[in-house]
């Protein structure tokens, strides 16, 4: 259900935190219940507080609900893992993820790199490796949720990267991750009127597919949480936010988190 996390989230601080690291918060994305379990019993054994997802319908909604040091992300190699991968990179700003998959053909590395990841893994493995991979991504001094708070306004909106929220005049309403990426793309690009295959492609990096309904899906689920005339139908054109476009107001206004 829109709104609400559904995700059977297990949340264990383990004991003996390893020096340096703290209680690290480490999300794990693997659909083999069985090596979930493992996964997670080694990683809370030193230390950290993990929790499991082994359902990659609830991964999107688990992103969006919490903060995470680091996500592990166990990927089958192919177009379908490289969307998943770029959901989990987009759904906070700065999110790292390590990958996990059982393919070491190299153009899918290469191209699990490009997409963001900050490590890889190919199974079987060691799991005294995959400890010694979190520990050191966790170590590394690199770009975090807090480096990129911002609230930011374009137009009539107000977009909040961390919390993930949008404003148009009625007050913060909590957004997933697909959610505000679409009102943020389109409120960058206030004025102009995208199509569905731009939004698709642009917005969330999808590869666009003429029989999808996805667009209206969320279109009409901005317009439920902010109001009917949040976005605008352009007759057999495709979508956008009114007013003057951002390009021709100045920068974007960057403000302090909670100030509005």
């Amino acid at each position: 259900m829109d709104g609400e996390v559904l995700v059977p989230l297990e949340a264990v601080t383990g004991a003996g935190a390893v020096p340096g690291i703290g209680r690290s918060r480490i999300l794990v994305i693997e659909p083999d219940e069985r090596l979930g379990r493992l996964l997670c019993a080694a990683l809370r054994s030193r230390g950290w507080v993990v929790h499991c997802v082994t359902d990659i319908a609830w991964a999107e909604d688990a992103l969006s609900a919490d903060e995470y040091a680091l996500v592990v992300f166990d990927l089958v190699p192919g177009v379908e893992g490289e969307t998943l991968l770029h959901n989990a990179l987009s759904a906070r700003a700065g999110q790292r993820v390590m990958v996990l998959s059982d393919s070491d053909d190299k153009q899918w590395i290469v191209r699990c790199f490009n997409a963001g990841a900050v490590d890889y893994l190919c199974k079987p493995f060691v799991v005294a490796e995959l400890i010694a991979r979190v520990q050191a991504r966790l170590r590394v001094a690199a770009p975090t949720v807090r480096q990129a708070e911002r609230v930011t306004r374009r137009g009539g909106v107000t977009l909040d990267f961390c919390r993930h929220t949008g404003d148009v005049g009625r007050g913060p309403v909590r957004l997933t991750s697909r959610e505000f990426l679409l009102l943020d793309y389109l409120a960058t690009n206030q004025g102009r009127v995208h199509s569905r295959e731009e939004l698709l492609s642009s917005a969330w990096g999808l590869p666009f597919d003429p029989a999808s309904n996805l667009v209206e899906v969320y279109v009409r689920r901005l317009r439920l949480k902010l109001g009917e005339d949040v976005v605008e139908t352009v007759h057999r054109k495709g979508y956008m936010i009114g007013g003057t476009p951002a390009s021709a107001s100045g920068p974007d206004q960057v403000v302090q988190p909670g100030v509005i």
